[in-house]
């Protein structure tokens, strides 16, 4: 297999997040979005269509979240506010937290050291508390519902208002807004498939799971790769593309062993060619497309360009596009013109959490944030955590980053890996994975290369030039995945 399970990895983590697989509704992107709109300027927040509903607002130093609803987090000494576009200038409540979700569907998950994990409403009222039994909870950007840990080891889920739908499960391996995959026992490569009710559909067996959306499943069986259904039957299967990813109800992407992607309906048939370094949802059956020379456009599903391939990033506002070009950023509307006059400097990086855990000692968090696909050949310099001076080593390979988890495997961060995880993997993969976790936790890598590299994600986001204080950061899985990543290095 000529592309590299890293890239496999991030294929896996757009479906987990992807906002809806294909997003035909446009609600379910943010409709409003925070913005520097000159070099250190404070953060504005803007609609859809460019108006500035809050210009300078808040600090520059500070961070602000996603805007679903009309309700908003702003990140300010560590401390999570909610604010609302109704009245930008004060809080809606004069509440801290220290850790929250991004408050999608009218609720946002929420804690404080030493509390339990909370679950409040737009206007900032607590609609539950977690039982303190459940020791870590994610919600992924764009999912109502949640997955939870239990101290027992056993895993479940609930839905927005707290209410357990299942748990005791040996462990959730997909979350989509439809369905749900559990491994059905340890070391097994046999899956259950359960509503998003907690009704079983159907079991699979597969040698690796590539994502789901709305209710499909791309999977690899015997070097094959498949598209599933909620019952596990074939809806689509292809010696031709290594991996089929289902992005909607009618399309998928295959990735072919050349690293091209092309855009297939659910019966099979190629609608567009095997050209495109990446394709990926845009909503309302349009695709950001990715060139080989790294540039961005929009296209619909008949290969026409929507948005000419002049830019090096993209992420949907609304019923627009947010274009970035050169240094700055653009509104680009469906008919391809741009909306608006203003031109921003920077697009906000939420601080927002896509995973809390809970202990009596300590909560430890993970930050999630939206970014755009990127394909760049990058030099990625390893970072050793035992000795940072120790010579390193210079990569240079394509890599495919996706999703709104860019550049980031989740599993890293929410249970221990095993040897099944690591096989197969090259040296190059494992020094990624492990560097990767340092650059969650904000550590400011002193090779220029490296720091460079992981500036590309909108998550990245330097606050310390001491490792070890980025290593105390982290929870104790992530400490141990980094010990794991080192010894089969």
């Amino acid at each position: 297999m000529k592309k590299n399970l890293f890239s496999v990895c991030l294929l896996m983590a757009l479906a987990l997040v992807m906002l809806a697989g294909c997003m035909s509704k446009s609600n379910d992107f943010p409709k409003y979005m925070a913005v520097q709109i000159d070099r250190g300027d404070g953060w504005s927040i803007i609609d859809d269509q460019g108006n500035i509903l809050a210009n300078g607002e808040y600090d520059a130093a500070d961070a602000v979240s996603l805007i679903y609803g009309e309700s908003y987090w702003v990140k300010s000494g560590g401390k999570f506010m909610l604010y609302s576009i109704k009245n930008p200038k004060k809080p809606v409540v004069n509440e801290e937290w220290d850790y929250a979700t991004e408050m999608y569907d009218g609720r946002a998950l929420v804690a404080k050291e030493g509390m339990p994990i909370h679950i409040i409403d737009e206007q900032g009222k607590t609609i539950a508390v977690l039982d303190k039994d459940i020791t870590a909870v994610m919600r992924k950007t764009g999912f109502s519902d949640f997955f939870f840990k239990k101290s027992n080891g056993k895993y479940g889920w609930a839905n927005k208002d707290g209410e357990i739908v299942k748990e005791g499960l040996q462990e959730i391996m997909l979350f989509d807004k439809s369905l749900v995959i559990t491994l059905a026992k340890e070391d097994s490569k046999k899956y259950t498939i359960f509503d998003i009710q907690g009704n079983e559909t159907g079991t699979f067996i597969a040698d690796r799971i590539i994502g789901a959306a709305n209710g499909f499943i791309g999977i690899i069986k015997n070097d094959k790769a498949y598209i599933l259904d909620r019952k596990g039957d074939i809806v689509v299967s292809s010696n031709k593309y290594y991996a089929l990813l289902p992005v909607s109800v009618n399309y998928c992407v295959g990735v072919r062993q050349d690293d091209k992607c092309a855009l297939l309906d659910m019966k099979g048939d190629e609608l567009i060619r095997a050209k495109y370094s990446d394709i990926y949802p845009a909503g309302n059956n349009m695709f950001y497309a990715v060139k080989d020379n790294g540039k961005v456009g929009v296209i619909n599903d008949k290969d026409g360009t929507i948005v000419e391939f002049d830019y090096s990033r993209a992420i949907s506002l609304g019923d627009n596009f947010l274009m970035q070009d050169g240094s700055t950023w653009l509104i680009i509307g469906q008919d391809g013109k741009r909306v608006g006059k203003e031109e921003f400097y920077r697009i906000a990086s939420t601080p927002c959490d896509n995973a809390i855990f809970y202990s009596a000692e300590r909560e430890y968090s993970l930050s999630d944030a939206p970014s755009a696909t990127q394909v760049e050949k990058v030099a990625v310099i390893e970072a050793d955590p035992a000795n940072e001076d120790a010579e390193t080593q210079e990569i240079l390979e394509t890599i495919e980053f996706q999703s709104d988890d860019d550049g980031y495997d989740p599993t890293l961060s929410t249970r221990k890996l095993t040897a099944a995880d690591l096989s197969g993997k090259s040296k190059k993969d494992l020094e990624i994975m492990r560097n990767s976790i340092y650059a969650r936790y904000g550590y400011k890598f002193k090779r220029k290369d490296l720091l460079n590299y992981f500036s590309q994600f909108l998550w990245y986001a330097p606050s310390t030039s001491d490792m070890s204080a980025a290593y105390k950061r982290m929870s104790s899985i992530e400490k141990y995945n980094i010990e794991f990543i080192n010894k089969h290095e």
